[in-house]
């Protein structure tokens, strides 16, 4: 099979930066113009001299780089809006945070339960828990209190649980 003469590529990079990451909590000492021009120079510099093609005879052409830096304000939240699309922050954690019997439940039963949103894969789960209140009144296992308080804590509403993710530090885990 012969290589094409050229190829088009779409980079997708999302994240957000958290002033309780950084040891002066509460504050960021770099402003957003200052973060949009930083990722814009990552980029570029990523995308040129080489770096792009390796040892082809290709270059880049027409690219066209948009970078869109969102104040999120004292949130925290993960959750901003880049080319009017809503993204979200999802982090992904250790399923050792959960007991061995939740994490079969939720594998095996995935949306069975009235208390969350999961979605099993073959070696993780995405969990979206509802409130407090409703977690309670189900009562649900310690470990998805513990999870679903870190998260609201942390203003996410989504986490990935997988084997090979890190642990929190401030997360109990279980050895299974």
């Amino acid at each position: 099979m012969k290589n094409p003469l050229a190829f088009g590529f779409t980079l997708i990079v999302n994240g957000v930066m958290n002033a309780a990451d950084i040891d002066e909590p509460g504050t960021i000492t770099i402003t957003a113009e200052q973060l949009q021009q930083n990722l814009e120079d990552i980029i570029r510099r990523a995308l040129s001299h080489g770096q792009f093609s390796g040892d082809t005879e290709g270059h880049l052409e027409n690219l066209n780089l948009t970078i869109e830096v969102n104040d999120l304000g004292n949130t925290g939240s993960g959750a901003h809006k880049a080319h009017g699309v809503e993204m979200q922050a999802m982090p992904v954690i250790s399923i050792s945070h959960l007991d061995a019997q939740t994490a079969k439940d939720l594998s095996e039963e995935g949306d069975a339960f009235s208390w969350c949103v999961c979605a099993p894969e073959a070696h993780s789960i995405f969990f979206h828990p509802f409130d407090r209140e409703q977690l309670i009144a189900a009562e649900v296992p310690d470990c998805i209190l513990a999870v679903a308080d870190w998260m609201a804590a942390n203003g996410f509403t989504w986490v990935r649980l997988d084997p090979h993710a890190d642990a929190v530090a401030s997360l109990p885990t279980y050895d299974w």
